[in-house]
């Protein structure tokens, strides 16, 4: 595992957002490698209050990102309804 080819899905929730936290924590202790903050960013779906996707961006340190087009040069869009195309 790399932590530059990871995504991680949660719930948001500033408890799972803790979460998140300490298991890159975990992973710096065990694997020895630091992960760089600056480079992560936060995607949430459109249900999730500002004022949480806020606090949540806050106890991770990261930026929040509107769209997120593609993961590894893949499209990561997920749940769109692909009836009627061609």
């Amino acid at each position: 595992m790399f932590a530059d080819d990871t995504l991680l899905l949660d719930q948001a929730t500033i408890s799972e957002a803790r979460v998140i936290r300490d298991l890159l924590c975990t992973y710096e202790s065990w694997s020895g490698q630091l992960v760089n903050i600056q480079k992560y960013t936060i995607l949430f779906s459109p249900n999730v209050p500002a004022h949480t996707r806020n606090e949540i961006a806050g106890v991770l340190g990261m930026p929040q990102v509107d769209t997120q087009d593609k993961y590894l040069g893949l499209p990561s869009s997920i749940g769109s309804s692909k009836k009627g195309s061609v």
